[in-house]
């Protein structure tokens, strides 16, 4: 869910380009901020794919402030995250295009867990973020529910002793991170063990094919 929640691994991106280039009509300096509404529309088919609300200062600069939420071409719900003051705040919900729970997550200022799932419902991801960054322990799964992935995060980079599995659940590396960098030394292991053939024969069987070599 890895890298970000709603594709935040971090929340500088979440301010859209388009805020910065909104036409701004004269204002008033000493008038307070005014609240407006924004949409955004696919060129190509005139759907609306985004909705949002700003807040739009007398100096011309434009902040998100209040619900966003987008849209799959169909109209069906893509997104859903809230700001206050143009920071992200409260719950924050991603769905799959079929309407299936993609990922949740609520900004509360403190560390809360923080969940990707598969189209299945089933968890890919739970794990602790603070402010929308990942922090502590995190665990991944595979779509059948077998375990993927274990390890830390310090600051959103993985830190520490991680160990990732083959999908049968077979242990596939591990060992350490450092700065989100692989560090020291890592040990791998093949999904199947590999199988040696000879040509070993039971005592008995071979002490007859040598006495019968000659024919």
């Amino acid at each position: 869910m890895a890298t970000a929640l709603l594709g935040l691994v971090g929340c500088a991106g979440h301010l859209d380009s388009d805020d910065f280039y909104l036409p701004t009509p004269d204002i008033d300096p000493e008038e307070d901020p005014v609240h407006a509404l924004r949409r955004s529309t696919d060129p190509q088919t005139g759907e609306v794919v985004a909705t949002w609300a700003v807040l739009r200062y007398p100096d011309g600069r434009v902040i998100k402030d209040g619900q966003e939420r987008r849209f799959y071409p169909d109209g069906a719900p893509r997104s859903r995250r809230d700001f206050r003051l143009g920071e992200p705040e409260g719950e924050w919900t991603t769905w799959y295009p079929d309407g299936a729970l993609r990922s949740e997550y609520t900004f509360t200022g403190t560390p809360s867990a923080m969940k990707f799932f598969h189209p299945s419902g089933r968890l890919s991801a739970l794990g602790m973020a603070r402010n929308g960054v990942r922090q502590g322990p995190w665990t991944f799964w595979f779509p059948d529910g077998a375990l993927r992935q274990q390890g830390a995060y310090v600051e959103g980079k993985r830190e520490g002793v991680w160990t990732l599995r083959h999908e049968g659940g077979a242990l596939r590396s591990r060992g350490h991170f450092l700065d989100d960098e692989r560090v020291g030394e890592w040990k791998h292991w093949d999904a199947i063990p590999p199988v040696t053939e000879s040509d070993w024969q039971p005592p008995e069987l071979a002490g007859r094919m040598r006495e019968g070599g000659d024919g």
